[in-house]
């Protein structure tokens, strides 16, 4: 996930053409234990960083945010997430548009603080940094499927044996270590997702040698 001080939630964008920025639909967050709705591309790029992220212990859209206003610029406030104990507003948006509002949202920052939150601003520098977005997909989706009927991926084994793995190790040696063929990268995200193991998204491509490491 980007390293920021300040977040920001999410409101309805305010009308625009329809086109790569403005594309929506439904992110199916099992963090959330629900779908939320994204307008944009690169909004739904945000929500696989936080979905992937294991210091991310939930997450949500802005509409769960009562005290937020609905006006032109809280539009771009699009979602809310939590780390701990700290709650975290999220806005999502392009360098420009944020150029734009610098006022709004320094006055916004402020306001979120008396209420208990950070405020931070994602741009699109933020969210795609080498190929962290596209790990983040294929660990979200990958990790989705049903593991196999076999003995040997049986859910308990694989929480004993996880347990006892040394943190951090790499996604080969975890499967190694398991008995389970090394080149069987989905069944590795399988395994994360089940034991809740975290993995610091890499820059370049995931690989057998990237590291994952045991969530607190």
């Amino acid at each position: 996930m980007p390293n920021k001080s300040q977040t920001v939630p999410g409101h309805i964008a305010p009308p625009l053409k329809p086109n790569y920025r403005t594309y929506s639909g439904r992110f199916p967050s099992r963090k959330a234990k629900r779908a939320i709705f994204y307008t944009s591309v690169l909004e739904n790029d945000a929500l696989l960083l936080l979905e992937t992220d294991p210091a991310i212990d939930d997450l949500g859209p802005y509409e769960d945010i009562a005290w937020l206003g609905r006006g032109r610029e809280e539009s771009f406030l699009r979602l809310w997430f939590r780390r701990g104990e700290t709650k975290t507003l999220l806005g999502v948006g392009h360098a420009e548009t944020f150029a734009e509002i610098t006022d709004w949202i320094k006055a916004m920052r402020s306001k979120a603080i008396k209420r208990g939150y950070r405020l931070e601003t994602w741009t699109e520098t933020d969210i795609r940094v080498g190929r962290q977005v596209e790990n983040a997909r294929r660990i979200f989706y990958e990790s989705s499927r049903v593991l196999d009927p076999d003995p040997d991926l049986h859910e308990s084994k694989l929480r004993r044996a996880v347990a006892i793995t040394q943190s951090p190790i790499s996604i080969g040696g975890l499967l190694q270590k398991l008995d389970i063929d090394p080149d069987r990268l989905d069944i590795a995200f399988c395994i994360m997702e089940l034991c809740r193991l975290g993995l610091e998204l890499p820059q370049e491509k995931l690989s057998l040698e990237s590291m994952v490491r045991r969530s607190p």
